[in-house]
């Protein structure tokens, strides 16, 4: 049984956040980061707006 579930993303910049514990990695122009989701509950506005920034910046 997980602990968590992890969520990944990608920017064009470095944000920070409790539940991002892994390095944020840069690969091609954008900064992967991976939060670690123990609770429905952590997954909050900024998570939310990060996500959608994410997938805008994706189909651009």
């Amino acid at each position: 049984m997980q602990r968590w579930v992890a969520m990944s993303f990608a920017l064009h910049r470095i944000v920070k956040h409790p539940t991002i514990t892994r390095k944020v990695m840069p690969y091609a122009g954008r900064y992967y980061h991976v939060a670690n989701l123990r609770d429905p509950k952590v997954f909050d506005d900024r998570l939310r707006e990060w996500l959608t920034e994410a997938y805008l910046q994706s189909r651009q």
